[in-house]
Formats: structure tokens, sequence, C-alpha cells
């Protein structure tokens, strides 16, 4: 199988997870840590929206671990529980992003990528897919492994 150009990858590392459900339509502790971002001037790497069963919603968000841990530290009376099921927070992950020009004209990419990395046995935590790009979320401890896969089926230009 002839490998699929791809530009070169981009890893973020040392960064955090949160991921919930949200059930009440009304202000809820992800208002509140919104503005809280917002107020420390924290930027979200990667924000995941979806929808859970009953009308409910899923969000994920990754943050630089240093930010999530300035706000914890720093907002001891903060609480995310108002409105909020089923919290998750996985320290230690890193983004990977995989950018090809041809994403859009070839069906399957993120298949492929998802395919490969589940082969390799690396946890896909959280992904984003465009017609141009496959953002994927994975533990840290995982990376190299997940790195060798992705370059056993795309070529890196050079």
């Amino acid at each position: 199988m002839e490998k699929l150009e791809i530009f070169p990858i981009k890893i973020q590392k040392s960064l955090i997870l949160l991921s919930f459900i949200i059930s009440d339509r009304e202000e809820t502790g992800i208002t509140s840590l919104f503005k809280l971002l917002d107020t420390d001037n924290i930027e979200i790497k990667l924000l995941i929206e979806g929808i859970a069963d009953e009308g409910k919603r899923t969000v994920s968000i990754v943050l630089e671990l240093e930010d999530y841990m300035k706000i914890a530290k720093g907002n001891k009376d903060f609480k995310l529980d108002k409105g909020i099921e089923n919290i998750s927070i996985v320290k230690d992950v890193v983004m990977i992003r995989i950018l090809g020009a041809h994403f859009d004209i070839r069906p399957g990419i993120a298949s492929l990528i998802c395919g490969t990395l589940e082969d390799a046995k690396v946890q896909i935590l959280a992904n984003s897919t465009t017609i141009t790009s496959c953002l994927l979320i994975i533990p840290e401890s995982q990376l190299e492994i997940a790195l060798e896969a992705i370059h056993s089926v795309f070529k890196l230009p050079g």
C-alpha cells in the first residue's frame, strides 16, 4: 500500500482532558468554568461537544496541565458539580495533529488513523476530524507507540 503524504505532525504535551455530561440547560458548573477560563485568560486547546442520552450533552475540554493546576489551586471553592454528571479528569495527555493535503479527497483517512492506532493498542481518549486534519488526544505514555504507528501508514515530507 502506498503511504499517504502528510505535513509534519504537531505534538502538544503536558495537557489535561476534562470530560463530563451536562444534564441541565440552565447555568451549570461548566458555565462557571468557562467564565473562570475567560477571567484567567486560559486557552482551551480543544473543545468537543456531543449528544448524550435524554437530551443531555457530552463535553470534553483539553487544557494545559499547568493552567488547570493554577485554576484548581487558586479557586478552591470552585465546583463543577451543578448540572454535571460523570466527571472524568485525565492528566498527562498529548494532542497529536495530523494535517494532510489530501484528506478532503480521500475518504477513510480518519478510519485509517484510528484503526492503525487501535492495532497498536493506543488508547484514543478524544478525537476531532475535519476535511484536512485529525486531532487525537492520547495518554502521553503512549506517544512513541502512536508515532511509530502513524509513520507506518503516512509519509512525512522531506
